[in-house]
């Protein structure tokens, strides 16, 4: 992970992760709509690609994008109303975050296959890291592993940590900012600890090929 890709997360995570509610139950559906939309968005890309629409091609994939997030509420609305209402707005972030970390606009001439498994690596890389937030944020904000379901959410208690109610900070906004500072900080000195990992073997192997 370079420092370009951390400061791509920083801005991810602010615009789709920060405003969804502390919980794993909100976070899911994001999750999985991010996923579904790089996937689909990619598909199309390359078909216009194919077709030779370069010129077109931003505004039908921004209009397709877009699409595709409206179909994707529905689906949400049809599987967990309560879900889809209480997250409003927040259903359209998963649009910005897929034009931020996916590549549609400057992979002409790049094969299907390899634009497809360079997408989805980083929408899969980014679902880990908002697993782990919305993880976090549930678990020490509220004492619970959340799931959404059709009649409404299904709560693991956890009751070692369910009866503090201080930690439902970590569940607010500034909560997760935090969180998310942590996680990016942990990210860059997992960076910095592989490269000097990497530079290290780097000078052994050079060592040992000299001898």
């Amino acid at each position: 992970m370079n420092r370009n890709t951390i400061f791509m997360y920083i801005a991810v995570s602010l615009v789709m992760l920060v405003p969804v509610p502390g919980r794993l139950y909100y976070g899911v559906p994001v999750i999985i709509v991010l996923n579904l939309l790089m996937v689909l968005t990619t598909l199309f890309s390359k078909l216009m690609d194919h077709l030779k629409f370069f010129s077109l091609k931003p505004v039908c994939v921004l209009l397709v994008l877009v699409g595709l997030t409206i179909f994707s509420r529905q689906l949400l609305i049809l599987y967990s109303p309560v879900t889809a209402l209480t997250m409003g707005f927040i259903c359209y972030m998963p649009t910005i975050a897929v034009l931020m970390l996916g590549r549609f606009f400057d992979n002409r001439g790049m094969h299907l296959k390899t634009a497809l498994m360079g997408n989805m690596r980083e929408a899969g890389l980014f679902s880990i890291y908002a697993l782990v937030f919305f993880l976090l944020r549930d678990v020490v904000g509220y004492g619970t592993i959340s799931f959404p379901i059709p009649s409404g959410i299904f709560k693991l208690e956890l009751p070692t940590i369910a009866y503090f109610s201080p930690f439902t900070f970590w569940a607010s906004i500034p909560g997760a900012l935090v969180i998310s500072g942590g996680l990016l900080a942990a990210l860059s000195f997992i960076r910095k600890y592989c490269g000097i990992l990497e530079r290290s073997a780097e000078l052994q192997q050079g060592e040992t090929n000299d001898n």
